[in-house]
């Protein structure tokens, strides 16, 4: 709502508003800014046109009152004061209205020859005429203080609302850092949960008195403890990322194709004996084989597991025990 002379300027040119500053300016009484401008008038409401009469009413009884004393001026000082008073409370109009009135009662009731509205005598002239220019002036400083003001306290609201929207934007990121922070150290107690249970299974894998391994569904080992490998004569990175049939080329035929039935899903539990070489003993071995499809909770196939038992001792035992 801008006053007489105003050159319009969008608000968002002062400050970049935002949703917290237009929130705060929301809630702002327009009257806290500065006076409602409202009414026919351009910019001035009827209280304001009142206040201006009162102004130049009061201003003429004080000239009255200060009549009986004998003077040669005319003591427009207090008519100037009420001027620039209206001007800077309610506008240039209302000071315009106060100044009128005041002219034309200084030129009625105090300038000779009295009770006339045509003033005579070019120095009676002059003096009114300067008042008049001087108080059209003042209004008009009036309401450029009265615009500025305004215009202040808008820009201060719209700094407040800023300050108050960067506030809580700070809040929000200390809260979204305490946050990840909390995640953190929830995601490092997970690790190192994790990493004990990896390094129990490993454990439990390198110190179990069978062979464990693991296929991938072509049939390539992924894992395998060191008493499989040890049981097939070869460290264990020589058979991680190999096939099955790489590694050994004399295994069964049978008991592969078992094995990649198994690993591809195609197949279910496989037990069995196999007998072949013992590559650190030179000797023959027996080996009880059970290979099992290993699948996610809904059913995907991920491989095959292998569990192997030396049974060579349990053989010989037996082939005794029917010699006998």
């Amino acid at each position: 709502r801008a006053g007489p002379g105003d050159v319009p300027v969008p608000l968002e040119q002062v400050v970049p508003l935002g949703a917290a500053a237009e929130h705060v300016l929301a809630r702002v009484p327009l009257g806290e800014l500065h006076p409602p401008i409202t009414g026919a008038a351009r910019g001035a409401s009827w209280r304001a046109y009142i206040v201006a009469i009162l102004v130049a009413v009061l201003a003429l009884l004080m000239r009255a009152a200060v009549d009986p004393l004998p003077m040669d001026d005319h003591v427009f000082v207090v008519a100037l004061l009420g001027v620039v008073y209206v001007g800077w409370q309610y506008g240039f109009r209302p000071a315009l209205v106060t100044l009128t009135l005041s002219t034309a009662g200084y030129a009625v009731f105090f300038i000779h020859p009295r009770g006339r509205l045509y003033v005579t005598g070019l120095g009676n002239q002059l003096a009114l005429s300067l008042f008049f220019f001087c108080g059209v002036a003042c209004a008009a400083l009036g309401e450029s203080q009265r615009v500025a003001r305004r215009r202040a306290k808008t820009a201060l609201a719209v700094a407040l609302a800023r300050q108050e929207e960067l506030e809580g934007e700070v809040a929000r990121r200390r809260a979204v850092e305490a946050a990840l922070r909390l995640r953190e150290g929830e995601l490092v107690a997970a690790r190192d949960r994790a990493d004990e249970a990896l390094a129990r299974l490993d454990a439990f894998l390198e110190n179990a008195p069978v062979g464990i391994a693991f296929f991938d569904p072509e049939l390539r080992y992924e894992r395998i403890n060191h008493f499989l490998a040890a049981s097939n004569g070869k460290p264990v990175g020589e058979h991680l990322g190999r096939s099955l049939p790489e590694v050994l080329p004399h295994f069964p035929p049978d008991v592969v194709g078992r094995y990649r039935e198994i690993a591809a899903g195609r197949a279910e539990v496989f037990a069995g004996t196999v007998d072949g070489p013992h590559p650190a003993a030179g000797a023959y071995r027996a080996y009880q084989v059970t290979a099992f499809p290993v699948r996610r909770p809904g059913g995907e196939t991920l491989g095959a597991g292998v569990v192997v038992h030396d049974v060579t001792e349990q053989r010989l035992a037996e082939r005794r025990l029917r010699d006998s």
